[in-house]
């Protein structure tokens, strides 16, 4: 659902696998330019909390 919302807005999408590593999810969404991420499991939620101080664009 949430793919289909984005692509219908004109929004980019950048699937993550969900086996990475935080330290590996961190540079995907710095080099992205992530502005929203969205998850599916705690426990991928858990790794993005983990990383959030070091993605800049979510720290406006």
């Amino acid at each position: 659902m949430v793919d289909y919302a984005a692509l219908g807005l004109g929004a980019m999408d950048v699937p993550i696998y969900p086996t990475l590593p935080a330290n590996q999810i961190a540079y995907i969404l710095r080099d992205s330019g992530a502005r929203a991420i969205f998850v599916s499991t705690r426990e991928q939620l858990a790794k993005v909390l983990e990383i959030r101080a070091e993605v800049p664009s979510w720290n406006g």
